[in-house]
């Protein structure tokens, strides 16, 4: 039942986006919904179905940390 559930919301949501951005022709903005709802569809059903996942968090933080260091010490330096 939560399968078909996240499904139909899924499916809704993409219903009243996408179709906004048809209607205005923003293929660009399209393209980057497209691939941000993807990740978040793939990510939920991996939550659903308690598949082991990476912590979002941490690959941020990762990616993020050499900035965060370089400022820093830019700033103490």
């Amino acid at each position: 039942m939560k399968i078909i559930s996240l499904t139909l919301f899924f499916m809704i949501l993409i219903y009243f986006q996408a179709k906004e951005l048809l209607k205005k022709k923003k293929w660009k903005e399209l393209f980057v919904y497209t691939l941000l709802i993807s990740i978040g569809v793939l990510y939920s059903y991996g939550v659903l179905l308690d598949l082991s996942l990476p912590n979002p968090i941490l690959i941020l933080s990762n990616l993020f940390k050499p900035l965060y260091e370089y400022i820093f010490n830019q700033l103490l330096a």
